[in-house]
C-alpha cells in the first residue's frame, strides 16, 4: 500500500489541529454561537429607521420630486394671476418734422362782431388761413393707462384653469410623499439584507470552527486505525467548502454595504455596526388578521390612487378651460390718456389735456371652435384613461396586499418552525458527535448532522430577517408605512 497519501493526510490533520482555537478543541456549545450573535446585534449602531432617514435626506430622486412640487405651486400662482385685471402703462415722446400746410387761401370772418347772429350791414373781412392756429405741434408727449377685465373668462376659462393647476399641485405633493415612502421601504430592505449577510458570516465561521474541531477527532481515530483515508479526504473537502462559503459571505457583506452606502450617499468608511436586534420579533399590529379589511384600507390609504384621482381631475379641468376658450369672449376695457397734444382735442395745441373712455367688447373666432373641441376631447379621453388605470390599480392592489399578507403569515410560521428545527438539529448534532467519539457513528453521519445544524441556523436567520422584511412590505402595501 502506498504510504505517501496517508502521510500527507496525517500532516494535513496535524496542521488543522494546530490552528484550531482553544474553544474548538472542546467543541463550542450552542450558547457560544448565541454569544457571537449577541456581540453583533447588541450594539448601538445602524437601524432600519436610521437607514431610511438617511436615504430620504440624501435621495436625488426626492430632490427632483421636491422641485416638481415647487414648480406645480408656481403654476398655481400663475393661474391665480389670470384673475387680476390686466393693466398696461404706455409713455411716449415724439418729435415731428415741420410740414407745410396743405390748405391755403383765405377765409371770410366778421371783424369785431359779437358772438351770435350777425347784424345787418356787418363788415366782413378776408383773412389768410395760415393766420389761424391750425398747425401741428412738433413735440408730442403721450401717456395712456388701459385696464382690461376678461369678464367671460372668469366663468368659462380661468376658474377651470386654476382648478387644474391646484389638482396638478396636489398630485405633485402626493407623488413626493409616495416617493419618500418607497425610498424608505427600499432602504429598510437593504438594511435587513446587510444584517442577513453579517449573521450568515457568523454561521459560516461557526461551521468552519466545528469542522476544524472535528479534525482532532479524526486525527486520533486515524492514528488508532479507526478512521479511513476517505474520512480524512472528506474532511479536507468540507474545510474547503466552508472556507469558500465564508469568502462568498464576506463578498456579500461588501456588496450589501456598498448598496447601503449608495442609498445613503455615504462616502466614508463603512465601519457600521448593527443597532437592531433582529432576533426579537418586531412589533406587529394586532389588526392584521383580516385580509378583506386590509384590502379596503389599502384602497383608502395608498397614495398612488390619490395621485391618479388628482391627475384625472386636473385633466378634466383643463378640458373645461379649453372648451370655455372657444365660446364668445366678453371683455370690459377702460383707458385714460394724458397727452400734449391730446388727440381728442381740436384744433391740436401744445398743452396737456386728459381724457378717458370705457368700452365693452364682444369677440369670437369661429376658427377656434374645431381646435378647442378636439383638444378638450383629447383631454377627456386621457382623464378616462387615468380613471381606468385607477380601477385596474385597485385590482392589482388587492393582489399585492394578499401576497404581502400571506408572505407575512408564512414568515411568522417560519420563525417558529425554524426555532424548533434548530433545537432538534443541535440535539442531533450533539448526540451524533458523542456517538462518533466513541466509534458508534460514522463520519458521514456526523457530517450530515453538522450540515443539518448549519442549515437550521441559516434557516432561523433567514426566517427572522424575512419576518421583518415581510412586515415592511405588508405595511407598505396597506399604506400604513411611516417615515
Amino acid at each position: 500500500m502506498n504510504s505517501r497519501p496517508m502521510l500527507s493526510c496525517v500532516v494535513l490533520i496535524v496542521v488543522l489541529a494546530k490552528i484550531v482555537p482553544a474553544y474548538a478543541q472542546t467543541e463550542a456549545p450552542s450558547f457560544y454561537f448565541e454569544q457571537k450573535l449577541s456581540a453583533i446585534l447588541s450594539q448601538r449602531g445602524l437601524t432600519s429607521s436610521e437607514v431610511a432617514r438617511r436615504a430620504i435626506e440624501s435621495s436625488f430622486e426626492l430632490h427632483g420630486k421636491h422641485e416638481q412640487v415647487l414648480r406645480a405651486q408656481l403654476d398655481v400662482k400663475q393661474a391665480l394671476l389670470g384673475f387680476f385685471p390686466r393693466i398696461n402703462l404706455i409713455g411716449k415722446y415724439t418729435r415731428k418734422s415741420e410740414i407745410i400746410p396743405s390748405i391755403t387761401g383765405h377765409i371770410v370772418v366778421a371783424n369785431k362782431a359779437a358772438d351770435g347772429p350777425l347784424p345787418a350791414g356787418a363788415m366782413l373781412v378776408q383773412v389768410p388761413i395760415d393766420s389761424f392756429p391750425f398747425g401741428v405741434p412738433l413735440n408730442e408727449f403721450f401717456g395712456v393707462t388701459t385696464l382690461s377685465v376678461p369678464l367671460s373668462d372668469y366663468l368659462l376659462k380661468l376658474t377651470e384653469a386654476y382648478r387644474a393647476a391646484q389638482h396638478s399641485a396636489r398630485a405633485a405633493q402626493l407623488t413626493e410623499v409616495s416617493a419618500r415612502l418607497k425610498v424608505a421601504r427600499d432602504a429598510r430592505i437593504l438594511f435587513y439584507n446587510w444584517v442577513d449577510a453579517k449573521l450568515k458570516l457568523v454561521v459560516a465561521e461557526q461551521a468552519l470552527d466545528n469542522i476544524k474541531g472535528r479534525a482532532l477527532d479524526v486525527a486520533r481515530l486515524f492514528e488508532a486505525g479507526r478512521a479511513s483515508q476517505a474520512d480524512v479526504a472528506s474532511l479536507n473537502a468540507r474545510v474547503a467548502g466552508a472556507e469558500l462559503l465564508i469568502q462568498k459571505t464576506r463578498d456579500l457583506i461588501v456588496a450589501t454595504e456598498q448598496e447601503l452606502s449608495t442609498a445613503m450617499h455615504y462616502s466614508g468608511r463603512t465601519n457600521w455596526v448593527v443597532g437592531e436586534d433582529v432576533r426579537q420579533m418586531p412589533a406587529v399590529p394586532s389588526d392584521l388578521d383580516n385580509i378583506d379589511q386590509l384590502c379596503e384600507e389599502a384602497i383608502r390609504q395608498r397614495l398612488e390612487l390619490r395621485i391618479m384621482s388628482a391627475n384625472r381631475d386636473s385633466l378634466r379641468a383643463q378640458a373645461g378651460s379649453i372648451r370655455g376658450g372657444a365660446l364668445p369672449r366678453i371683455d370690459a376695457a377702460g383707458s385714460a390718456v394724458y397727452a400734449n397734444p391730446n388727440p381728442r382735442y381740436f384744433p391740436p395745441e401744445p398743452m396737456f389735456h386728459g381724457s378717458w373712455e370705457v368700452s365693452v367688447q364682444l369677440s369670437w373666432s369661429p376658427n377656434d371652435i374645431a381646435g378647442a373641441i378636439l383638444s378638450s376631447r383629447s383631454l377627456d379621453a386621457r382623464a378616462r384613461e387615468v380613471e381606468a388605470q385607477e380601477a385596474a390599480f385597485r385590482d392589482v392592489l388587492r393582489n399585492v396586499v394578499t401576497r404581502a399578507w400571506l408572505g407575512f403569515r408564512e414568515a411568522l410560521v417560519a420563525v417558529q418552525t425554524s426555532s424548533r428545527e434548530l433545537e432538534s438539529a443541535e440535539e442531533s448534532y450533539s448526540a451524533r458527535r458523542g456517538l462518533f467519539q466513541v466509534g458508534r457513528s460514522t463520519s458521514v453521519e456526523l457530517m450530515d448532522a453538522e450540515t443539518g445544524l448549519t442549515r437550521a441556523r441559516i434557516d432561523l436567520i433567514n426566517s427572522r430577517i424575512a419576518s421583518r422584511v415581510a412586515l415592511v412590505e405588508l405595511l407598505y402595501a396597506v399604506g400604513r408605512d411611516v417615515l
